[in-house]
């Protein structure tokens, strides 16, 4: 069996999504592609959709990459590149505690 080299971590906020595509990435030896930059400006506002879609049709145009990232308006172009998705789903309560301990910490 072929290890997939395109592999797109999906979840919700607080589910370990940049976690366990960093650690992916550097236990397979492939390129880590951050998104959390892709989303919000420096300021905090939303980056447009048609650069959001330009940079992550670039981003996956590579041979090999592990994403962290949902992009739900984008599926059609992640979902079609990526060789596995790995979705996390955790409980409420596990989410919710790290999503306010990152936010409050």
């Amino acid at each position: 069996m072929r290890t997939p080299s395109r592999i797109a971590v999906l979840g919700g906020s607080g589910s370990g999504k940049s976690t366990l595509a960093a650690a992916l990435a550097a236990r397979l030896r492939l390129p880590y592609v951050a998104t959390d930059q892709v989303f919000w400006t420096g300021d905090w506002r939303p980056v447009p959709h048609a650069e959001t879609r330009a940079w992550l049709e670039g981003a996956t145009a590579a041979t090999a990459w592990v994403t962290d990232g949902n992009f739900d308006g984008d599926r059609d172009l992640l979902w079609a590149r990526a060789e596995l998705i790995v979705w996390l789903d955790l409980p409420l309560a596990v989410v919710m505690a790290r999503v306010l301990r990152r936010n409050l910490g």
